[in-house]
């Protein structure tokens, strides 16, 4: 199958009082989880790391990949709500609306960490994970992992789903070592699965779904900021979601 990912993060200019040194790490933190067998065995032509772009460039690159089966879009750095959707800081300046980065592809996921504090009209001014190299990693096949996640993509049916790291009105909070306590979150949860996993792999595979992975991450997130910022999903009511981790 044709498939992308793209990582899109602005950590805000160095020395402002916004910068966020942890948008980095998720960057790093979510590629290495994609090329990871857990992550898929994503190939790394297949995904396209981008930091401090424009709206107008974005939108290009995006229109390049409607041939493909499905596109994955994460997103990392500081963003508002309009009362309307959910607005992403690309650069210094440059915005991007949420719903331009939808209808690219029949199968789309879009995970976004990032604020969304309502603000009518203006945005107000290490510990790499390496889950491929970790106990319990040396059991998966990153050839069937990767055919396995190609698959049940290809089960799931022609959908978006969109996460979010918090809800309308709250803020995102980010760790200069872990990254984003969301999307840190995320990748923590997959790597618990893989160290409690049972299975034989050698006869068997196991999905992990973003809504169940997902779900996981927000009491995780819940908890260590004391119910002050609470994860959403929105997605529709389908027998079979998108694959986050996939062990082979």
């Amino acid at each position: 199958m044709k498939k992308h990912a793209f990582i899109i993060s602005y950590p805000g200019e160095k020395g402002a009082d916004n910068y966020c040194a942890g948008v980095l790490v998720d960057s790093i933190n979510i590629k290495n989880f994609l090329m990871s067998p857990i992550g898929g065995a994503w190939q790394e032509n297949e995904i396209s790391p981008i930091e401090n772009t424009t709206s107008s460039w974005l939108k290009l690159t995006l229109s390049l990949y409607k041939s493909y089966d499905y596109i994955m879009v994460f997103f990392s750095g500081h963003g508002y709500h309009n009362g309307l959707e959910t607005i992403l800081e690309l650069s210094k300046g440059n915005t991007i609306s949420e719903s331009d980065l939808i209808g690219y592809t029949m199968k789309q996921l879009i995970i976004l960490d990032c604020c969304r504090k309502v603000y009518p009209e203006v945005l107000l001014d290490h510990k790499i994970l390496q889950l491929s190299k970790t106990a319990g990693a040396d059991s998966l096949n990153p050839a069937d992992c990767r055919k396995y996640y190609e698959k049940t993509i290809m089960d799931c049916g022609n959908t978006l789903t969109q996460c979010y790291s918090c809800q309308i009105n709250e803020v995102s909070r980010d760790s200069s070592s872990e990254g984003g306590y969301y999307l840190s979150s995320l990748l923590k949860s997959a790597q618990k699965k893989l160290d409690s996993i049972d299975l034989d792999l050698s006869k068997d595979y196991r999905k992990y779904s973003i809504n169940a992975i997902h779900q996981e991450a927000t009491q995780i997130v819940k908890l260590k900021t004391s119910g002050k910022q609470n994860p959403s999903i929105d997605r529709e009511k389908l027998e079979t979601d998108f694959p986050f981790a996939i062990l082979a």
